[in-house]
């Protein structure tokens, strides 16, 4: 199934019909902003209302409430990471370009909830994109820049280090444990020690990787 999110809730395309779940299915929620799948088929709903940003998880034959924070403005959740085992980081965005002050999340199985900000050495609090790297370490794409945290200290870069770049908007690790960024500058590729760019007309602004069976990137 393909799952979509958007300001009116959540839509299910199973390959020949739409159909959106609203409370009568039992999700409670409006304007998804982000959406991630583990690797037991659990789909997490980062959503949210006026007051309130949520993630949900469904299983296929319920909807669960895993965690519920404060609205701090125009901030939603951005970007959903699960790693398994109640290990959930997710990112803390800003709609019109608002500054976050939470920055990443950490919400892990003994519902224990840690924030990463500015004051743990992130690049910027306004988070697009959250993607798991090697040694379990986790890129962070910013509006300012990339960061890379390993679990106690960030590394940061921008366009001193080969960034086109700052805005940092989508990420995607392939196979070959290349590191693919979509900024407002294109596409670029990080093989652990150099940034390499994609110049082409056809490509300006990047919002959203995926890839194929092949893992070939679309």
């Amino acid at each position: 199934d393909l799952w979509l999110g958007d300001w009116l809730g959540l839509v299910r395309y199973d390959g020949q019909t739409f159909m959106r779940l609203s409370s009568a299915q039992g999700f409670i929620g409006e304007r998804v902003y982000s959406l991630a799948e583990d690797d037991n088929g659990v789909l997490y709903i980062g959503h949210g209302d006026a007051d309130k940003m949520y993630i949900t998880a469904y299983d296929g034959a319920k909807f669960r409430e895993v965690l519920r924070l404060d609205r701090m403005g125009q901030t939603y959740i951005s970007a959903i990471l699960n790693r398994g085992n109640g290990d959930l980081w997710f990112g803390v965005g800003g709609l019109g370009g608002q500054m976050s002050s939470r920055g990443i999340g950490h919400y892990n199985s003994a519902q224990k909830l840690t924030f990463y900000d500015a004051d743990a050495g992130l690049l910027d609090t306004r988070i697009e994109d959250l993607c798991t790297g090697q040694n379990d370490s986790i890129w962070i794409a910013t509006v300012g820049g990339l960061s890379l945290f390993d679990g106690k200290k960030m590394q940061n870069f921008t366009t001193e280090h080969g960034l086109p770049n700052n805005h940092i908007q989508c990420l995607y690790m392939d196979e070959q444990s290349h590191l693919w960024i979509g900024s407002q500058a294109g596409v670029s590729r990080y093989d652990g020690h150099v940034f390499q760019t994609i110049y082409s007309e056809h490509i300006s602004s990047c919002l959203l990787y995926t890839s194929d069976a092949a893992d070939d990137l679309l």
